[in-house]
């Protein structure tokens, strides 16, 4: 887990009501005004979704474990 790059704010965003997300929306915030941010959320899940990717057994474990078995060792 210490592979994956820290949260921009370490918070999931919010839940709001309708009602106050019209207002936001009527005042001038739009989807645009926080697309940066949601972007670049969606830019930090994506690198921590790859770095989960690929194999969990480095390749020396993996020989390793395979000698154990072949030799009934395991």
């Amino acid at each position: 887990m210490d592979a994956f790059p820290p949260a921009a704010s370490g918070a999931s965003p919010r839940l709001l009501p309708l009602d106050e997300l019209l207002a936001q929306a009527s005042a001038g915030t739009t989807v645009a005004a926080r697309g940066d941010a949601l972007a670049a959320r969606a830019a930090r899940l994506k690198a921590r979704a790859a770095l989960m990717r690929g194999p969990v057994i480095d390749s020396e474990t993996r020989a390793r474990l395979a000698a154990a078995i072949a030799a009934g060792r395991a």
